[in-house]
């Protein structure tokens, strides 16, 4: 599958999550979110287009080199909101998600 199928898969979970969010809690999103595990940041890069505020963690060295792709290619504005993680300290203060 292409990078570019990868992301209109995303898209397609981003409204499938969307849709849960708002049968379970009434409304939308809204707020900021960790995507923790974000992967190769199709989910994260398909939410910033629809002007969410997201960051994504990561543990994976090489995933991090696919999401660096991916967002070059989609949305750069992702790559400043990707960290890499090691899996000890996560590098945000206390309350500063509304969700992950």
């Amino acid at each position: 599958m292409s990078r570019a199928n990868h992301l209109e898969s995303y898209k397609k979970r981003l409204a499938s999550f969307e849709r849960m969010h708002a049968q379970r809690f009434g409304r939308s999103f809204s707020g900021r979110m960790l995507e923790f595990g974000c992967g190769a940041g199709g989910f994260m890069v398909s939410a910033l287009k629809n002007g969410m505020d997201i960051h994504g963690v990561e543990v994976d060295v090489e995933r991090q080199k696919q999401f660096m792709r991916n967002a070059e290619e989609f949305h750069p504005e992702a790559a400043n909101r990707f960290t890499l993680y090691d899996g000890r300290l996560l590098p945000f203060p206390s309350h500063h998600f509304d969700g992950c």
